[in-house]
């Protein structure tokens, strides 16, 4: 909406705003066509992505926290595993 907003219609300058956003490259958002040498524009575009970032990090962390009660409670049926346990390397790095 910020890009709408800002009269930033063209769906390839949206998209590529959305993807420096999300790589933390604000500063390159200031290139883009339709945010050059406004920055105003830019701030509204930097905030609003920090906003998103904000609204969509909580459930990350509460997937993340499910998947991590998910692991023990698999671990916990695992049995004993002392069998394959040896002087054996899967791979070898040099």
């Amino acid at each position: 909406m910020a890009c709408i907003r800002n009269r930033i219609f063209d769906p390839v300058a949206i998209k590529h705003i959305a993807e420096l956003t999300g790589a933390s490259l604000i500063d390159e958002i200031k290139l883009v066509k339709g945010v050059m040498g406004n920055e105003t524009v830019w701030k509204a575009l930097v905030v609003a992505g920090q906003e998103a970032y904000a609204e969509a990090y909580p459930w990350v962390y509460y997937v993340s926290v499910a998947f991590g009660v998910v692991s023990v409670v698999a671990s916990l049926g695992l049995g004993d595993v002392g069998a394959y346990m040896d002087g054996h390397v899967a791979v070898v790095l040099h």
